[in-house]
């Protein structure tokens, strides 16, 4: 409403776009085995008629997400592990939890351990030393609070009562149609969830969506993974 050049995009334009292409990704990484082209996997996640009016999807990051389901190393781009985008890995793992709050109470520790070897020990390190092994340990803290925290977000809030139910069942029917591997017709898939449960699992698998024109041009994925898209000229 103010300065956004694609205002008036709503999820009614968004929506069918993103879930069916989420839903594509699912599919490309479970089919990744069989994948043996750049081409093959655009044809596959260009699949439904949401895509119709695309002629393509930007060549770098498509030869790179190839390379990267193919378990080779990509030309640029994230490290990717395919089963990030597998939405039986959204529930999170109990036993993973645990091992990343014991592994930042030790980096918590560790660093209190370095700060006091280099203000109170006579024979501790020079300043340089410390601060590139500050700068180590506090980045390894950064990445394992930003692991706990998408942990965290995977895992769908439950209440008591009702209101838990609910969410739950939600959660489920989200998970069983993205994996179904059947076209997403938006109107009735977002009509049977919560909307809650649809921001959830949006703000787990994406960063952020680039609107263009009204259209979407991008979409870059929590990982990192970038996909920009070619329209065919109307």
């Amino acid at each position: 409403k103010r300065t956004c050049a694609a205002c008036g995009t709503s999820d009614v334009k968004i929506g069918p776009f993103i879930f069916n292409y989420i839903a594509n990704m699912v599919r490309a990484s479970n089919m990744r085995r069989s994948i043996k082209t750049p081409g093959e996997l655009e044809r596959l996640l260009l699949t439904g008629a949401v895509f119709d009016d695309l002629g393509g999807i930007s060549s770098e990051e498509l030869n790179n997400t190839f390379m990267l389901l193919s378990g080779r190393p990509a030309a640029s781009g994230p490290a990717y592990a395919p089963d990030l985008l597998t939405v039986a890995n959204a529930s999170g793992d109990p036993t993973e939890t645990a091992e990343l709050k014991q592994k930042l109470s030790r980096l918590q520790r560790a660093l209190k351990r370095l700060k006091d070897a280099y203000l109170f020990n006579d024979e501790g390190m020079d300043e340089k030393e410390y601060l590139e092994t500050k700068m180590a340990l506090d980045l390894e803290r950064i990445q394992t609070e930003n692991k706990l925290k998408d942990l965290s977000e995977a895992t769908f809030a439950t209440d008591a009562g009702e209101i838990a139910f609910v969410k739950s069942a939600s959660s489920f029917l989200l998970a069983h149609k993205i994996q179904s591997g059947d076209p997403i017709v938006y109107s009735d898939f977002a009509a049977t969830l919560e909307d809650e449960t649809l921001k959830d699992f949006v703000n787990l698998v994406l960063d952020h969506v680039v609107i263009d024109e009204g259209r979407v041009s991008a979409i870059v994925f929590r990982n990192g993974l970038e996909h920009k898209f070619l329209y065919r000229e109307l």
